[in-house]
This record gives C-alpha cells, sequence and structure tokens, in this order.
C-alpha cells in the first residue's frame, strides 16, 4: 500500500493504491541525454540492458537481488545472491528506477 507524507494514496475508482510487487532497480542514467516531454520537463535517459542490483518488495518481504536484461529483446529476470530466481507475485507490479 501507498503513502505520500503519511497519508494513504487513494484512488477515487479503486480505494486504496497498491502493487503486489514493488521492485526497486538501480540502472544506469544519462543526464547529457534527455527526453523532454509536452510540458518542457525533461527526463534522464536510462539504461534497462545489462545487471545490476534491485530489491523486490513482495509477500510482506524484502529481497536484494540482482536483476539481468541481456537486450532489449528479453524480460528482466531478478535472482538471489544464491542464483536462484526470484519471481514477481501475480498482480500490479511497480517498478522504480533510480541511477546507480
Amino acid at each position: 500500500m501507498v503513502s505520500l507524507d503519511g497519508t494513504p494514496l487513494t484512488s477515487t475508482e479503486s480505494g486504496r493504491v497498491g502493487a503486489a510487487t514493488v521492485v526497486h532497480q538501480r540502472v544506469k542514467a544519462s543526464a547529457d541525454e534527455s527526453v523532454e516531454d509536452a510540458s518542457g520537463f525533461r527526463s534522464p535517459v536510462v539504461t534497462g540492458i545489462g545487471e545490476g542490483s534491485a530489491v523486490v518488495l513482495r509477500d510482506g518481504k524484502r529481497f536484494a537481488v540482482t536483476w539481468s536484461r541481456p537486450s532489449a529483446a528479453s524480460p528482466t529476470t531478478f535472482h538471489t545472491a544464491a542464483g536462484d530466481p526470484v519471481p514477481l507475485a501475480p498482480g500490479p507490479v511497480w517498478i522504480l528506477l533510480t541511477p546507480a
């Protein structure tokens, strides 16, 4: 469930907002390259190809993992330090990309 400044975030259509899985994925970001939206705000370009560290939150647990995505056509996979896959829970998935 999501809260902003300690207040539960709600939707007029579905009530309390949340996700079955939240992934905090560390990625390479370039401030030199950016994309401008319709309002003129600039966002950095991130690289989601390769590998790095991440945290997966699901089922009330926190998993420190590594992520891997060898090509743009490949899905991103998550593994424990022992190499075991960490599946995402059924339902909504939120992925938060932050600069590594």
